[in-house]
């Protein structure tokens, strides 16, 4: 994520940043160890401790710091907002109490809510694509549509339009992404549903799986890749190390057919996440050897 040049910044510019920072981390209600490593080194530019720790402590209560309105250079404050922005969605979630702080910081940097929800959306376009893609039936009526969350009993998503409660619809996972092919569907009931606050042309739909899942459905390798990695006969390597597995694959860039691709074991390493989801590998489990990837 790209920052503003905090070293041509004013002091009460530096905190006002340092306190969007720690707004927007706080925003959702929940403040991990992981989050408040990345917000101290993120607001590390201050240069007075004190400050640093009483944003920390602020912080720490689960409080969201209070800012004022700042007028800074444009091209600087447009690099801010979009700081916010990816950092709203850098764990993988959007929630509404992070739109109304980046709304409410953007508009104390003077941008309209034009510009603010161009943002927001455009924040939030990205972080589905990063989602499963889904075909949605309901009766004739059928849609792609992103999960925005997905486990062996639920899937979450948004849709233009409320459901029919209790209404019976066919969940159909994509493969690799195609928009045309798609693993067999499984049947699912519309459970729950809210308009969303902040965007009153979609509706946050939740339903209930109801059918027992197979591999023909797609989403169990969703849910556990590494059970469904794909190899072939005699194309296995003898790794060092035991928490490492290896094998030999064909490389479609060069069409070299013989590059060595290792990849470490499946829970062969006790890790704890940071804010962006990169885990820290602490220890090695069980009797595994430890590959220190940090």
């Amino acid at each position: 994520m790209e920052l503003p040049n905090t070293e041509a910044m004013s002091i009460e510019e530096k905190i006002w940043f340092a306190r969007a920072i720690a707004g927007m981390i706080v925003a959702d209600g929940r403040v991990d160890d992981s989050e408040l490593e990345f917000l101290k080194e993120a607001i590390s530019f201050l240069e007075d401790r004190d400050q640093v720790n009483g944003i920390m402590a602020v912080v720490r209560q689960g409080k969201t710091p209070s800012l004022e309105a700042r007028k800074i250079d444009p091209k600087q404050s447009f690099i801010i907002l979009k700081y916010l922005a990816e950092l709203m969605v850098v764990d993988g979630k959007m929630s509404e109490t992070e739109i109304t702080f980046f709304v409410y910081a953007g508009g104390l940097l003077g941008f309209t809510s034009n510009i603010l929800t161009k943002l927001w959306k455009t924040a939030r376009s990205m972080l589905e694509a990063t989602k499963p893609l889904a075909k949605i039936s309901a009766g004739k009526n059928a849609s792609l549509v992103r999960l925005t969350s997905l486990s062996e009993s639920r899937c979450t998503f948004r849709n233009p339009r409320a459901m029919v409660p209790n209404m019976p619809v066919y969940i159909q996972i994509s493969k690799s992404g195609s928009e045309e092919e798609f693993y067999d569907r499984v049947e699912g009931r519309v459970t729950g549903q809210r308009q969303e606050k902040w965007d009153e042309k979609s509706v946050s739909i939740r339903v209930d799986i109801v059918q027992r899942l197979g591999d023909q459905h797609g989403i169990l390798q969703i849910l556990f890749p590494d059970r469904y990695e794909v190899t072939t006969v005699n194309d296995r390597l003898t790794p060092k190390k035991s928490s490492l597995t290896g094998r030999i694959v064909n490389c479609f860039a060069c069409g070299n057919d013989a590059v060595h691709f290792w990849s470490l074991r499946a829970r062969s390493m006790i890790t704890k996440q940071n804010i962006f989801g990169i885990p820290k590998y602490l220890s090695p489990s069980g009797s595994m050897d430890f590959c220190d990837f940090n």
